[in-house]
């Protein structure tokens, strides 16, 4: 009998357990998701300052540098979203704005035609915006925005 009832604390207690680590493991998924959120935010955010402040009236080879980096780093944060490594909907659906922004107003204006146009290029980016607002990024006439 004493047996029994040892056999039962100890399942009760390897229930617990697991259900704890799986409570952990789902934690730290989410703490981790998180994190990379705001990393590649920030990056996107600090190469965001550097064009304003420096690039947006350099001359084209100068930009042409600064544009590798934030595209990139747009393809980067869209590739994490369309392949479920962030996929935390409150978070995603915080930056929905910013990166239909970032697509619209940056990308589409200082890309070059064949980068918005070629479903290649920027392929996660792309899709993405396409998931987000239904439409393709089309490039901006400079004389008609």
């Amino acid at each position: 009998m004493a047996f029994e009832i040892a056999g039962l604390i100890a399942a009760g207690a390897a229930v617990i357990g697991l259900i704890f680590t799986a409570f952990q493991i789902r934690s730290s998924t989410h703490t981790r998701q998180l994190e990379l959120l705001d990393t590649v935010y920030h990056d996107i955010h600090r190469l965001e300052q550097d064009y304003y402040e420096k690039y947006e009236d350099a001359v084209p080879d100068k930009q042409k540098g600064w544009h590798t980096l934030f595209f990139q780093q747009l393809e980067w944060f869209a590739f994490l979203i369309n392949n479920k490594k962030i996929n935390d909907e409150q978070s995603i659906n915080y930056f929905k704005k910013a990166f239909i922004v970032w697509c619209e107003h940056i990308f589409a204006d200082n890309a070059d035609q064949d980068e918005v146009d070629n479903p290649e290029i920027f392929e996660e980016m792309k899709k993405l915006y396409a998931t987000f607002t239904g439409k393709t990024i089309q490039k901006k006439n400079k004389m008609n925005p």
